[in-house]
């Protein structure tokens, strides 16, 4: 190799050196380290006017590398083995006196050396290879590694050695471990088998025929959890892995027993088309064939979620038109009460009380809880929303002769500590007027700015910002359009 110039610093001569074999060792609970160990002696033979080094140099260097197995942008799944970035992780330790000064020139060199010069090309993985996963464990003369091994063929899932955190090694070499999972169900599988073969046979004795006759364990850790108003959910376990069926009893409001509700293959079930807001029980025998049934599992009960109304106020007096307004309306959170988990909020609205009047258009609407400071608006007011809650539903219109109008469901986990805000853009050709309440509402407040679409904005327009034809945000004390906010609670 020939150099015509030399770069800063650089060191020209010709050196004897001897390297030992490179050993490997994995730190306790690495999952993508390894630690390379390399012994080096060697005499440096200067060039004239080149700066000495020390003289022998003789001890171990020792790289900490990172293997990842990645996939490039081709598809291919390659091993990547990399120096570490952390100067403190490429050492070399000194095995003959040195200064200071030479240690830190060396160990410099050498990471140098070790990051550009000896770089690691990657490596093809098979499709199959199984080991590109590993786990250090221990050290020193009881250090260890884990290798994933997949019985049954294929590559190993990823994360199966998380949970390996300790060996027994001794003074073994070599040792197989495996999950006290798959010892579990391969003994399962033996005993379902061996019961499966000796139900039904027949012996004699005595002069007698008997009929050998086997019944499967009873299912376990049987859960129920309601998802709607009209569904639950059961799961269980088993100790069984095939050949068996599981028959679900039910019992209903009426408190009698189906001790034959259904019969599943799986263990799990979703019992369909209840009742709102009631109670049901559930129970589960394993069965092998008919009559030939386990003990029950143990007994669970739950409800369905259900409708409760958080707030209702019915709508007192007719008040202003507002066409083409922006309307917010903060409900006090004083005025919410409900029981249970909130899932969903269905409103109830009204308009004005006199059929004469043209229905009352609502091009749009939102519900949401108040915002607090955020980094995008640090100081919100009033009529603003928080984004993280804001929740849009579809336009809508109020008769003009007041009849309520109940509004679809929406998915809004309503929290009753704070104050509820819902807004609405209100049609600019609207001729009918608003419904309100004011007694014994609170703290509740409208705030309505003219010639404004802002329903779906978290940040409203602020204070003092005028337009053509508005004159800012007014508040009016009471409740607005809104009569009745139920909330399905589980």
């Amino acid at each position: 190799m020939s150099v015509s110039a030399s770069p800063p610093g650089a060191v020209r001569g010709r050196a004897d050196f001897q390297l030992s074999n490179p050993t490997v060792s994995f730190p306790a609970g690495s999952v993508s380290q390894v630690m390379v160990h390399v012994w080096v002696r060697a005499v440096f033979h200067p060039d004239d006017g080149a700066g000495p080094l020390p003289e022998p140099i003789h001890g171990e260097v020792q790289p900490l590398y990172s293997v990842r197995p990645i996939t490039l942008p081709d598809g291919r799944r390659v091993l990547r083995v990399r120096a570490s970035s952390d100067d403190n992780q490429l050492r070399f330790l000194s095995a003959a006196p040195l200064t200071a000064a030479d240690a830190q020139e060396i160990s410099r060199r050498v990471r140098t050396a070790l990051r550009t010069e000896f770089v690691p090309v990657d490596v093809e993985l098979d499709p199959q290879f199984a080991f590109a996963e590993f786990r250090g464990l221990g050290g020193g003369v009881t250090a260890a590694v884990a290798l994933p091994v997949q019985l049954s063929g294929g590559p190993a899932p990823a994360g199966g050695l998380s949970s390996v955190t300790n060996h027994f090694l001794g003074s073994s070499e070599f040792a197989i471990a495996v999950s006290k999972d798959y010892v579990q169900g391969f003994l399962d599988t033996v005993v379902q088998k061996m019961r499966q073969a000796a139900a039904g046979r027949t012996f004699s004795a005595a002069g007698a025929t008997y009929t050998a006759s086997v019944s499967p364990d009873a299912p376990f850790d049987l859960e129920a959890t309601a998802v709607s108003e009209f569904r639950i959910d059961l799961t269980w376990k088993h100790n069984s892995v095939g050949g068996v069926k599981f028959i679900v009893s039910f019992r209903g409001p009426d408190l009698v027993w189906n001790e034959n509700y259904a019969t599943v293959t799986e263990k799990s079930f979703s019992s369909m088309n209840l009742t709102e807001g009631l109670t049901y029980s559930y129970r589960v025998r394993a069965t092998l064939a008919p009559g030939n049934d386990s003990g029950p599992s143990n007994e669970v009960t739950t409800r369905t979620w259900r409708w409760e109304t958080a707030y209702s106020k019915p709508l007192a007096t007719n008040d202003g038109v507002f066409a083409g307004d922006c309307l917010v309306q903060r409900i006090d959170k004083a005025l919410l009460a409900y029981s249970g988990t909130g899932k969903k909020v269905r409103l109830t609205v009204r308009g004005s009380a006199n059929p004469a009047n043209a229905a009352l258009a609502i091009d749009r609407l939102s519900i949401s809880h108040p915002a607090s400071p955020t980094p995008d608006n640090s100081q919100p007011q009033v009529w603003d929303s928080a984004a993280s809650s804001l929740k849009q539903l579809p336009g809508t219109s109020l008769p003009g002769d007041g009849t309520p109008v109940v509004l679809a469901p929406i998915d809004f986990p309503l929290d009753k500590t704070q104050d509820l805000s819902v807004a609405f853009d209100i049609n600019a050709s609207n001729l009918s007027p608003t419904r309100k309440v004011t007694a014994g509402v609170g703290t509740s407040t409208a705030y309505i700015r003219n010639n404004t679409i802002e329903a779906a904005a978290p940040n409203r327009t602020p204070p003092g910002v005028l337009t053509s034809g508005n004159a800012g945000w007014n508040d009016r004390p009471g409740v607005f359009l809104v009569e009745r906010i139920e909330v399905l609670t589980a």
